[in-house]
């Protein structure tokens, strides 16, 4: 009688691990499963599982602009509050420009300014030009961006969504897995 090769006996304890690694995978969810069998799962990747990916982008321009004609109304009421006369009051390329018809007095109005820690300014013969600085942009998108990641959050909760990933992706944009 002939002795098994090595190999042979090799290939046949592959082919039986393999299949104690497979069979798990192959059975359906049922109570009786052998513990064995629930821990050895292969958890199966989104496509194949039949998920979905969806991909948000957060319209922080769009907010931020709104935030700015919300801040021109509050600097028109400042202006009337201190008696500050002035012609017009407009929102140009991410800027408020405050048109004066007569010479207005810089003091006043740069202690007006100073008071908003939000803004950086600039003062011209006729007019003045007011935005929003860097740090406070910034901070608008990162809170607008966590904000809308959360509020994506609980309304994937409450369906009860599986086990549901959702990132931050870049800087605009809310991955959902």
């Amino acid at each position: 009688m002939k002795k098994p090769s090595i190999k042979l006996i090799f290939s046949f304890l592959i082919v039986l691990f393999s299949l104690y690694f497979a069979i798990p995978s192959l059975t359906k969810n049922n109570d009786s499963e052998l513990n064995f069998l629930k821990k050895n799962k292969i958890r199966l990747g989104l496509d194949l599982q039949g998920g979905s990916q969806l991909l948000l982008q957060v319209e922080t321009e769009k907010a931020l602009s709104e935030k700015l004609l919300n801040l021109s109304e509050e600097l028109r009421d400042l202006l009337n509050d201190d008696g500050i006369i002035y012609d017009n009051i407009s929102v140009v390329d991410e800027q408020i420009k405050i048109l004066f018809t007569e010479t207005f007095l810089e003091n006043k109005l740069e202690k007006l300014l100073d008071k908003l820690d939000t803004v950086d300014y600039s003062i011209f013969k006729d007019y003045i030009l007011v935005e929003f600085n860097q740090d406070y942009r910034k901070n608008f998108t990162r809170s607008l961006i966590i904000q809308s990641l959360e509020i994506v959050r609980k309304r994937i909760d409450e369906v009860g969504t599986n086990e549901p990933i959702i990132q931050i992706q870049g800087k605009k944009r809310i991955l959902i897995q």
